[in-house]
């Protein structure tokens, strides 16, 4: 490039975006050309184009556009975007257009929704904060100007420069009344995964509630749920084309974790219809659907826009042909309640059902607990699938208060239940898989306990539900991987299939 289009390029830049000289290139090496689909600025785009990639405005990447419906909250929504080597500039530049899309998607304010953004590679930084900007224009400006940096993926370093910064906190524009929302983007598993998990975890135990999005099969399913406050915050596009068509779902979730409300722009109705016979006036009205007839006058019929969620993922049986003794640990304090016990129990009688039971296979064993520990079954005393099944729908619920979970995993280690006097035997695996509601009475000697148990040669699986502090399931497990959580008794089962393939394959 000859300094005379150098400098007919700064001329240009200067006139048409009213900058200084000085702060050309910056602008221009940093956020492309933008462009609209005005003629000018296709021939603009198109000369250009040529020596500095030509930025599309909202919704010109494929399919992606703001969606007819808005969504109405007060929310603080801080995107948290991966811009490493691995991405490339054309897929980054999608990603920028799909949360400017998504951003017009909310009613933003001052005293309705805010964005925020962090970028980053092997660096965090923060693009700009919650009262930087209050209108969609100026947030799909500032999207769209996001820097790519390229380099390995530090994600552990945003998640920690959101909460060192304390960019949910009300000197980033942060509201008391306005739940705080992550979103992350990234296309693979991050460079450290242990301490992204961690860093995850201390934001979620703040009460952020975290999303996360991934793009292409590079990623880490296990880690994308460890980010995740739920597996129903989990959310994968096969790659950067894909993504567009991720945009309803996504929004929809952060607009339902937001406690908002989806608008849709009113319909012009067409002309009511009226047929006179001998004294009856018939008004039809029309709603969507059906469409109503009767002897009244008009009426004004309020659409309201529901969301439906996804059904969870169907189980795949486990095909593996090693042997396994598994036993299921039951937290049964009264805090569950008797509805959220039957979820319970249905969840750990269908993991059981997704395995071959047999003498020479699978066998299971149960055990409940709350300040008592009780024995349901052993490993030889039921030998058929079908005998299993049935046993873990008839635990009965207790109503006995306390979380001792300290005194199952004592239980299972000190009476030997994975003996052969109680059915375990010598060449299999050996797993548990305890599934609380909440924080153990005695924390300390919960995380002793689970130790000793996992010395032994013992395998231990954690599903927490409903739990916001994952540091004791974290500490429960035997890794990191082997910690599921999901929000609530009614999103247990969207993790059913993930739980039951790695016990599968371990």
């Amino acid at each position: 490039m000859n300094i005379f289009n150098v400098m007919c390029l700064a001329f240009l830049l200067t006139q048409a975006n009213g900058l200084l000289l000085g702060n050309v290139v910056e602008k221009v090496l940093n956020t492309g050309v933008q462009t609209t689909n005005t003629i000018f600025h296709k021939i603009w785009c198109a000369w250009l184009g040529k020596l500095i990639p030509c930025k599309e405005m909202p919704g010109e990447h494929g399919s992606s556009a703001p969606l007819p419906t808005r969504c109405d909250a007060i929310a603080d929504i801080l995107t948290i975007v991966d811009a490493s080597s691995s991405i490339g500039r054309n897929n980054f530049d999608k990603v920028l257009s799909l949360l400017a899309n998504m951003a017009a998607s909310f009613k933003l304010g001052p005293d309705r929704v805010r964005f925020s953004c962090v970028v980053f590679s092997d660096r965090a930084s923060i693009w700009f904060k919650l009262n930087d900007y209050n209108t969609i224009e100026a947030v799909q400006k500032a999207f769209l100007k996001a820097p790519y940096f390229g380099g390995a993926t530090y994600t552990d370093k945003a998640l920690s420069l959101i909460r060192n910064n304390n960019l949910f906190g009300s000197a980033a524009g942060g509201r008391a009344n306005a739940p705080d929302i992550g979103v992350l983007f990234t296309d693979g598993q991050s460079t450290n995964p242990l301490q992204t998990r961690i860093s995850a975890n201390l934001l979620k135990s703040e009460g952020v509630k975290m999303f996360s999005v991934g793009i292409t099969n590079n990623v880490n399913d296990a880690e994308l749920r460890g980010v995740s406050s739920g597996p129903e915050y989990v959310f994968r596009a096969k790659n950067f084309d894909d993504l567009a068509d991720k945009l309803a779902i996504i929004v929809n979730k952060t607009c339902e974790a937001s406690n908002g409300v989806p608008e849709t722009p009113e319909e012009t109705e067409p002309p009511t219809t009226e047929s006179t016979t001998t004294s009856t006036t018939t008004t039809t009205t029309k709603t969507k659907p059906p469409t109503t007839e009767g002897t009244t006058a008009s009426t004004t019929t309020k659409r309201t826009t529901t969301t439906t969620k996804a059904p969870p993922p169907e189980v795949i049986p486990c095909r593996n042909i090693t042997k396994a003794d598994i036993m299921i640990v039951e937290d049964a304090s009264t805090s569950i309640g008797q509805a959220n016990w039957n979820i319970q129990t249905r969840f750990a009688a269908d993991v059981a059902n997704a395995f071959t039971v047999g003498p020479n296979d699978v066998l299971f064993a149960a055990l409940i607990f709350n300040r008592n520990v009780t024995r349901n079954f052993n490993f030889n005393t039921y030998t058929n699938k079908a005998d299993v099944v049935k046993a873990l729908l008839s635990i009965v619920y207790p109503y006995n208060p306390g979380t001792y979970t300290h005194l199952a995993f004592s239980e299972i280690r000190t009476k030997n239940l994975f003996g052969t006097q109680w059915g375990g035997r010598e060449d299999s695996k050996k797993v548990v898989i305890v599934l609380t509601d909440g924080q153990s009475a005695y924390p300390d000697k919960t995380i002793t306990e689970s130790q000793l148990l996992r010395d032994t040669g013992v395998l231990i699986i954690s599903v927490g539900i409903g739990v916001t502090n994952t540091a004791e399931l974290e500490a429960m497990a035997s890794k990191p991987e082997y910690v599921f959580t999901t929000g609530s008794y009614e999103t247990l089962d969207y993790i059913k299939n993930d739980l039951v393939q790695l016990a599968c394959k371990n």
